[in-house]
């Protein structure tokens, strides 16, 4: 466990890390108490599935905070939050997703870290898809949640927390309020990582994958592969969602156009042995494929994902039949 701890503070530049048996929705949860044991108001930005998630993070936790909403996938400016932010004093923290896993879309962290700075409030960050995919450095932010599968590449089943502590360290909710016992970060804090019972087996695996970035290499692969297929993909004239700003080299997400249907060419893909993500609600719901380059990929069969990507949207001009197959498919809802 320490040697795990030391890994991802060394990865990611934070001071201390969590480690608890779960998914990222419980790293978040456990971010979402901290900040209500603050009782200060705060902002959730929404632009994408997973700062949605956080909004709902923030009720459910009875948070006061306000919304700083924009359309999936499109382009924000920093200095719109800024005026946003001044605009609401009494602002005590910011929480966003550093990646939304939904469009691909990534932010500027180190213009997060200084407008934060600025209006002196805190930054709390979803950064499940970041850490792992690009270099992060979570210096500045005061607590951000990651997960051992996604980009890490290993097993799913742990959830972290990674932590910057101010001067003052956490204290247990026990003195505090009603925090559930298995979601009070100073616990794991004060346990040396395991006050309760942990997979060693998890914590194993994800020692061998963090080994995979004692250099950078791991980072300059995805990006190589990933600018190869963006090409490869613009040629099929699809539309890349985040393109106009930057993106997470590990993630791109199609809009199909009309007449195609998400769930009918996703199944169409892996019926030729091509798996990708579209049967998640929030890309049923817009039409949308994803191409996720994480974990142990083999850049290798990316030109043959295009090809039958080509041939399953009918942008293949050898099978045209293929695109009235997949049209005929098509019911009311895109």
């Amino acid at each position: 466990m320490a040697r795990v701890q030391s890994q991802l503070c060394q990865l990611t530049n934070a001071e201390r890390v969590a480690i608890l048996l779960g998914s990222g929705t419980l790293a978040n949860d456990v971010i979402g108490g901290q900040i209500w044991q603050s009782g200060q108001r705060g902002v959730v930005i929404v632009d994408g599935e997973f700062g949605r998630r956080l909004a709902d993070h923030a009720s459910r936790w009875s948070l006061p905070f306000d919304v700083f909403e924009r359309d999936w996938g499109q382009p924000w400016h920093l200095e719109e939050l800024g005026d946003f932010l001044a605009a609401r004093p009494d602002t005590q923290w910011l929480w966003l997703t550093l990646c939304e896993t939904s469009t691909g879309v990534l932010r500027d962290i180190n213009g997060l870290r200084h407008l934060a700075s600025a209006q002196k409030i805190e930054l709390y960050l979803d950064a499940v898809s970041a850490i792992g995919a690009v270099p992060v450095d979570l210096s500045g932010v005061r607590m951000a949640s990651a997960v051992s599968g996604k980009a890490l590449g290993s097993f799913p089943g742990l959830a972290m927390v990674l932590q910057n502590p101010p001067h003052r360290d956490l204290i247990p909710a026990v003195h505090k309020g009603p925090l559930p016992r298995y979601m009070d970060l100073a616990l794991y804090n004060e346990g040396a990582g395991v006050p309760f019972t942990q997979s060693s087996h998890l914590i194993w695996a994800l020692q061998v994958s963090l080994g995979r970035y004692a250099s950078d290499q791991v980072f300059s692969r995805v990006a190589t592969a990933s600018l190869r297929l963006r090409d490869q993909l613009k040629g099929l004239s699809l539309e890349l969602l985040g393109e106009r700003q930057a993106t997470n080299p590990a993630v791109m997400t199609i809009a199909l156009p009309a007449g195609l249907n998400s769930r009918t060419v996703g199944d169409e893909l892996m019926r030729r042995g091509i798996r990708l993500s579209y049967e998640s609600d929030y890309l049923l719901r817009r039409n949308w494929i994803q191409i996720c380059l994480m974990g142990d990929f083999d850049p290798t069969h990316l030109p043959r994902l295009a090809k039958e990507l080509a041939a399953a949207v009918g942008r293949d001009k050898k099978t045209p039949a293929t695109r009235h197959r997949l049209a005929a498919g098509v019911s009311g809802r895109t």
